[in-house]
C-alpha cells in the first residue's frame, strides 16, 4: 500500500511539474510564431520538456552503447535547460507585460539564439546517436601510425613499422 501511494505521488509531481512547466513553455512558442503558425507552440514543447522525456525513453530503452548514453543523457539535460528557459522567460514577459513593460530587441535575439542553439543540439544528437560509433571508428588510429582511420591510406593491420 505504502509503495502504490509512492507511486501515486511520484506520478502526481510528474504531471504537475510537467504542466505548470510545459503550459508556459507551449505560450512561449506560440506567442513566438504568428497566429497561423500556433502549432509551434507543440513542436517547441517537443524540444524542450517533450524532448526530455522522450530522450528518457532514449536512455533507458535504446542506448547500448558509452556513446548513446552519455549523449541521450546530455540531450536530457539540454532539454530540461531549455523548458526551464522557455517557462521561466514566459512567466517573467507575463509579469512585465503585465506591469506595463515591453521587451527590448536585445531579449527577443536572445531568445531566438537560444531556440535555434537547442534544434542545433537535438539536430546534432541525432547525428551522434545514429551514427556515433561510425564517426569514432573514423577519428581512430587502428595501425597507429598517427593519422587518423578516414585518412589513413595504409591498410588496417599494416602500419608503418
Amino acid at each position: 500500500m505504502k509503495k502504490a501511494i509512492g507511486y501515486l505521488a511520484i506520478t502526481m509531481l510528474v504531471l504537475t511539474v510537467s504542466i505548470f512547466l510545459g503550459q508556459h513553455s507551449v505560450e512561449f512558442f506560440q506567442s513566438t510564431f504568428s497566429e497561423e503558425n500556433q502549432s509551434m507552440g507543440i513542436l517547441g514543447y517537443m524540444l524542450t520538456g517533450g524532448g526530455f522525456y522522450l530522450w528518457l525513453i532514449v536512455f533507458l530503452w535504446m542506448s547500448k552503447t558509452q556513446i548513446e548514453k552519455a549523449t541521450s543523457l546530455v540531450m536530457m539535460l539540454v532539454c530540461l535547460a531549455g523548458e526551464l528557459g522557455t517557462a521561466i522567460f514566459n512567466m517573467y514577459t507575463k509579469t512585465m507585460f503585465d506591469a506595463g513593460f515591453t521587451l527590448t530587441e536585445g531579449d527577443i535575439k536572445t531568445m531566438y539564439l537560444l531556440v535555434g542553439a537547442l534544434a542545433v543540439a537535438h539536430g546534432v544528437s541525432l547525428v551522434v546517436k545514429f551514427a556515433g560509433e561510425q564517426i569514432a571508428e573514423a577519428f581512430r588510429d587502428d595501425d597507429k601510425d598517427g593519422v587518423p582511420n578516414f585518412l589513413d591510406r595504409t591498410p588496417k593491420g599494416q602500419g608503418q613499422g
